[in-house]
């Protein structure tokens, strides 16, 4: 059983996949979930403890900014700027990006 708020209550038959040592083993996939829900099986009269399952919005980065710190030769001033469409600078210029995620993440990488 598969409960969502506010829709209704999924009810599937799963065939038992595999009997191993007098215990029925059961498998199934759920496609991409895109709304949090709650599920229990139910066999006969027996009941599972129910667990939730919930769903985060896909990480994205947004207000990307670029702060360039120039060489010295160019006596230019640092400068911040959006992201636009990439990064382009002179060679020995530092580049450091920035940037907001919609969710908390632990980590990220280029």
């Amino acid at each position: 059983m598969m409960e969502r708020e506010g829709m209704e209550t999924l009810t599937e038959t799963i065939e038992v996949v595999r009997v191993a040592d007098g215990v029925s083993e059961f498998e199934y996939r759920l496609a991409a979930a895109r709304d949090s829900f709650h599920y229990y099986a139910r066999i006969g009269k027996a009941q599972s403890d129910g667990f939730d399952v919930t769903v985060w919005p896909l990480p994205r980065i947004g207000e990307v900014r670029l702060d360039y710190e120039f060489p010295a030769y160019t006596s230019l001033a640092p400068q911040r700027r959006p992201l636009g469409t990439g990064v382009a600078a002179l060679a020995g210029t530092k580049v450091e990006l920035e940037g907001v995620t919609n969710t908390q993440v632990e980590s990220g990488r280029l």
